[in-house]
């Protein structure tokens, strides 16, 4: 899954990202006031799917190149390095539900991005 969503996100394909989204997803971020971060949650798979699409064209897609999966305390995560003179990095910690994104927290605060519970390694399937 956290495949998919990295190739639909760097293509720019909102219908292959809303089908690795569960359609009642939400996204909640974290910028900790420091990071420029939605200031709601924002609820369903196409709202989500044209929010990420539009952040990642914003960036450009080759954010996307240094992108792995890790986990976020024992739960599925991607971890989108960025250029060590840019942004803080951002983590996706992903809920997963039947195969589907259900929940995806985004948190890009750099203070809660240093030493912490990431693992590099694949999610539990």
């Amino acid at each position: 899954m956290l495949d998919a969503l990295v190739a639909a996100l760097a293509a720019g394909d909102v219908p292959a990202l809303v089908a690795v989204l569960h359609p009642d997803a939400a996204l909640r971020t974290d910028g900790g006031g420091i990071v420029k971060a939605a200031r709601r949650v924002v609820v369903g798979a196409d709202k989500i799917a044209r929010l990420l699409v539009a952040l990642v064209q914003e960036a450009g897609p080759e954010m996307l190149a240094g992108a792995r999966p890790v986990l976020v305390n024992g739960e599925a995560g991607l971890l989108v390095p960025t250029d060590p003179t840019g942004p803080a990095p951002i983590v996706l910690a992903l809920t997963v539900d039947g195969g589907r994104a259900r929940a995806v927290h985004a948190v890009m605060t750099p203070e809660k991005l240093g030493p912490g519970p990431l693992t590099p390694g694949m999610p539990p399937t």
